[in-house]
């Protein structure tokens, strides 16, 4: 038998990987939407992959990447081993090898995202010394049995003074920067429901940007006359798929029922465009938007567990 080898990714290895990242996620991801994934990632200014190769099949991959929104000189890690292959020492060889890149590089720290299906994961990646910081819950809307409360056609929709209304009605020439600027101030004011760190307009221009498939009439926004007071943002990543992935509102305006509006119209969005299914992730901390999720139907699937580790006491 083949000893296993770790080598540096090729272009040739994607549909392995592909496969192999495929089994943690709720519906797979098409080949193009992960090359694009590889694409942005690679842009990033840090991107190092490895696979674990044995007998000329794939079995584990391993990468460190810059992220924007990551916490300042942070990389993310990530370690997946084929499920039909865990328990042979695989984690753990792909890991001593970005191990020795970390300490090449010397990170601030790092950051790594686990299934809250997987204890086991989460134990042994403390035991090395990464912390939890927050747990996000994903939860699925299914469209088949939906009733739409607004009609989308007449934009602005205007409910109790307020106007909602797409982006792509919008006539100002610097309408996506603006938005880019009111994603950035929802951040600011809720740090405690978004897990975003290192806030620039270069972060918000990556989260809104059309190759993550945002368009303009994905981003609704909430006005009170001219001041933009909420948005809520859709992200398709499927052809019957897309995401709610974001959906906050001006503290001085929270406790209206405008976050639900928000909430209500992307799920109307999504339906029109006969989406099967809408998905969202919020931070478990996030009671009120879990509350409103609950309350529209939605259903909380297995999520994923964050955690950071700092290493400047290891430098």
């Amino acid at each position: 038998m083949k000893k296993f080898i770790i080598r540096p990714y090729q272009n040739k290895d994607i549909k392995s990987i592909l496969s192999i990242y495929n089994q943690s996620r709720g519906t797979p991801m098409s080949l193009e939407q992960f090359k694009a994934l590889d694409l942005n990632a690679k842009h990033f200014g840090y991107f190092r992959r490895y696979v674990l190769e044995e007998n000329n099949s794939i079995l584990a991959y391993g990468h460190l990447m810059k992220r924007p929104g990551s916490r300042e000189g942070y990389l993310i890690t990530t370690i997946q081993v084929d499920q039909s292959h865990r328990n042979k020492g695989y984690g753990k060889a792909i890991w001593d090898r970005l191990w020795s890149l970390i300490q090449r590089e010397k990170p601030n720290g790092l950051e790594t995202f686990i299934l809250d299906t997987e204890p086991i994961s989460k134990e042994w990646a403390e035991r090395i010394g990464f912390k939890m910081q927050a747990h996000e819950v994903e939860s699925i809307l299914r469209l088949k049995d939906y009733r739409p409360r607004y009609s989308l056609s007449k934009v602005p929709i205007m409910l109790d003074g307020l106007q909602y209304g797409n982006l792509a009605n919008e006539e100002s020439l610097d309408k996506w920067e603006r938005a880019c600027r009111l994603y950035l101030q929802l951040c600011q004011e809720n740090p405690q429901f978004i897990r975003i760190d290192h806030l620039a307009i270069d972060v918000a221009k990556y989260i809104l940007s059309p190759n993550r498939g945002v368009s303009e009439d994905s981003i609704w926004i909430a006005k009170d006359q001219e001041k933009w007071i909420g948005m809520t943002v859709l992200r398709r990543v499927h052809k019957k798929e897309m995401r709610n992935a974001f959906t906050a509102v001006c503290t001085e305006y929270q406790g209206k029922g405008i976050g639900s509006i928000l909430k209500y119209i992307a799920s109307d969005f999504a339906y029109e465009r006969k989406i099967a299914y809408l998905r969202t992730f919020n931070l478990s901390a996030n009671e009120a938007m879990l509350a409103i999720n609950q309350r529209m139907g939605y259903k909380k699937q297995s999520g994923q567990w964050l955690m950071e580790w700092n290493l400047a006491e290891l430098y």
